[in-house]
Formats: structure tokens, sequence, C-alpha cells
């Protein structure tokens, strides 16, 4: 039995990285009882709970657990093709964990009142000069995504304000979405639009990484409005930047 550390209120650790079950840091408000097999997608698989992976995104699936659905991401390297990289991350130490930065970035939504989409665990192992890692969040399934929406046709510029004003929010609270895509943002609720999917998400102080947010999330729209066979509507974008402020 490995010892469990208790950091605050919010998260608990337990685990090494140099061990083979690795470090596990979770969030025992919303994990409830949970076990390192939850990292495991065949665990799932066995007990009847795996409803299948993401289209689109390698090393993702998506489980039911209970009432709710959760997503398991195995973390990747961007960028590079998976059959070179696997997933398999330079290690440069914790801090610069992908996996550690992404549940702060998600304790700091949280904090906020920002997180539709919470992170419930993360685990990373080492292995040499690199590391593995996964992150458990909640599935936020119930809302369309903004791609789905830009698919049918049907954003409206309370939409594409709503969009603003989000991206806004997580920037003053010091949050980089770093792997912001037009698929992690869901439409409706009662902000009108919000973050899904923390992914490559971190905490980070004010810089130049916000403006490179927007520049990101405007290559997905445009990528997105591309296979559809359309074009941006440059009045449409200018109302989410004016709604950014």
């Amino acid at each position: 039995m490995v010892a469990v550390e208790s950091v605050g209120e919010e998260i608990r650790r337990f685990g090494t990285a140099l061990d083979a079950q690795g470090l596990v840091v979770y969030q025992p408000t919303l994990a409830g009882e949970f076990t390192s097999q939850w990292f495991d997608p065949r665990y799932w698989a066995r007990n009847g709970a795996l409803l299948g992976g993401i289209d689109g995104i390698d090393g993702t699936w998506v489980v039911r657990e209970g009432r709710r659905s959760l997503q398991l991401r195995q973390l990747r390297q961007p960028g590079l093709p998976a059959a070179v990289v696997m997933n398999r991350l330079l290690w440069l130490g914790e801090a610069r964990c992908v996996a550690w930065q992404q549940m702060q970035a998600s304790l700091q939504a949280q904090a906020a009142g920002l997180c539709a989409a919470p992170v419930l665990a993360v685990r990373w192992r080492r292995l040499g000069l690199f590391y593995n890692a996964e992150v458990l969040s909640v599935q936020s399934d119930s809302l369309p995504t903004l791609a789905h929406q830009l698919r049918a046709g049907s954003v409206t510029l309370d939409v594409w304000a709503a969009v603003g004003r989000c991206l806004r929010r997580h920037h003053d609270a010091g949050i980089n979405l770093a792997g912001l895509q037009a698929s992690a943002l869901r439409v409706g609720g009662s902000d009108g639009v919000q973050v899904g999917d923390y992914h490559r998400a971190r905490v980070r102080t004010a810089g130049l990484w916000s403006a490179a947010d927007v520049v990101r999330l405007r290559r997905s729209i445009e990528g997105v409005l591309d296979t559809a066979g359309q074009s941006m509507d440059e009045v449409a974008w200018h109302c989410l930047l004016a709604a950014y402020g």
C-alpha cells in the first residue's frame, strides 16, 4: 500500500515518478474512490465502460464512470507524428510536466468559477530522460462544440461574443490555453461558451502568450470552416475581438 500525501484540501498525491505505477495527483472531492487503474483504457473495457475514442485525437478515450463521462488522454509530444515519439515527452522537472501544469490550470479555472470540465487526476512516470503521462478529466458532452456549430453554420454574433468573453476571463485568471481548438469550446450554458478541454493549459504570468492563444484559436476556426467549404466571417471575428477587449 502506497502512502497517500495530502496537499492542502484540493489535491492528494501518491506514488513516485520513478515507480512503475508512477506519481498520481488527484482531486478527492471529484474523483471519489480513485484507483490508478482508471488510467488504463483496458480497465474500462473490462468493465464495459469504454465508450470509444475521440475522432482525430490519438490516445484519447471517453469512458463512463457512474452517471458521468470522463475523458482519458495519454499525452503526446505536440507537432510530431505519434508513430515517431509515441507518448514520450522530454523530462524538464516536475514544474514543467505537462500533466501537472494541466492540473494546476484546472484548479485555477475552478477557483475562478470558469471550469466546466475539471481535471480529476493526472499521472506521470519517468523513463530516463523522458516521461509519459495521462490526464483524466470530466467530459463535457452535454453541449455542442464550437466546431460542430461552425460546420452547421449556426454560430450567431452572440456566440462569437461569448467566445471572446470566455477567452478573456481565462486570460485574466492567468490561464494559458495552449492547446485550445474550436472542438474544445462548448456552446451553451449560463456563460454562453465554456472550455470543455484544458489540454496543454497552464498557469502563467501575463505575457504575449495571450495573443498567441487568440491567433491559435483563429487558425483552428479557419481549419474547421475550410473543411466545411466556408470562409471566416470577418465581422463575426471582430465581434469576438471586441468582446475579448
